[in-house]
């Protein structure tokens, strides 16, 4: 199933890719490197293109196929910590599924630009992911005493990025 929505998803993607090259190609300079247009390529003139709206179908096919991706390790997070070891019944598993699948959906319909969704998720998960929870089990799972210099470099570092973290999501409103 995975193996398919990502097939998908790529083939999608790359048609769409090569469409927006053929659309500009015989006028990139006039479309793109005008000083009287926008720079976002979203916002170019792409007339009444065949192209473009197959891009923007294929987009849409290519989101729906890859949602089961977002979705599937999200409901298996909610079982497991809702259940245990216990599954959620049909109509529970339908529910949860539905709720998340329409939370994104309702999310991507609220928020004006993909920019701020990157600035909100940098500000956020990034550095839980790739900082703080690291330190958490190297500090969890290290036998050496809390007061070690390893052990304080981790807390010093663990500390900055939460600050960072904390400044860069004030900083968006």
């Amino acid at each position: 199933m995975i193996t398919y929505a990502n097939a998908i998803a790529v083939s999608c993607f790359l048609v769409v890719g090569v469409a927006g090259y053929l659309i500009f190609a015989d006028r990139a300079e006039e479309q793109l490197l005008s000083e009287s247009r926008s720079k976002n390529i979203l916002e170019a003139d792409f007339g009444d293109s065949k192209l473009i709206q197959l891009s923007r179908y294929l987009i849409m096919v290519a989101v729906i196929a890859a949602a089961p991706l977002a979705v599937l390790p999200a409901k298996y997070a909610w079982e497991a910590a809702r259940h245990g070891i216990e599954e959620m019944s049909g109509r529970e598993n339908i529910l949860v599924s539905f709720g998340m699948v329409f939370l994104c959906y309702l999310m991507a319909l609220l928020l004006p630009n993909v920019g701020s969704v990157i600035a909100v998720t940098g500000a956020t998960v990034n550095p839980f992911i790739g900082y703080l929870f690291p330190i958490i089990f190297y500090l969890k799972l290290d036998p050496k005493a809390g007061s070690s210099s390893d052990k304080i470099l981790a807390k010093v570092i663990m500390l900055g990025v939460s600050l960072v973290s904390v400044l860069g999501f004030v900083a968006l409103f």
